[in-house]
């Protein structure tokens, strides 16, 4: 419940001000590992950390969007149910590029990612609980 309404929070943040501080990321990953929801590994953590830096280089995607996905995916999500989390991933985030291009005629400017990151979180916990 606690995570739900920061993952709003955050995606809220960054819809208006185009960052996410590393308070934010922190608090949520506090708050998750008391939630307990998540089953991942180490080795799971290790390889979806080193999968995200490399996706961060080619995407020159924000830090703060890398640490939201990082915590996401290995204290919200898990192991077991990545695949599901990255379908809503890539859905949520080509509606908002749609939105973001309708609006601003271009697809370049700064892009709030947080929005799809949390989105894809919370539908996956509406869709499949667990």
């Amino acid at each position: 419940m606690i995570s739900t309404l920061i993952l709003l929070f955050i995606a809220y943040f960054d819809c208006k001000y185009k960052r996410i501080p590393n308070s934010f990321a922190l608090t949520l990953l506090i708050v998750a590992l008391f939630e307990g929801r998540a089953d991942s590994s180490p080795s799971f953590l290790f390889l979806s950390a080193l999968g995200l830096f490399a996706f961060a280089y080619f995407s020159r995607c924000g830090m703060g969007d890398i640490k939201l996905l990082l915590v996401a995916i290995d204290f919200l999500v898990g192991s077991a149910r990545i695949v599901q989390y990255l379908w809503w991933l890539i859905a949520i985030s080509s509606i908002s590029i749609v939105i973001h291009s309708l609006r601003y005629r271009a697809i370049k400017g700064d892009f709030a990612f947080a929005p799809a990151i949390c989105g894809a979180v919370l539908a996956l916990r509406v869709v499949s609980p667990g």
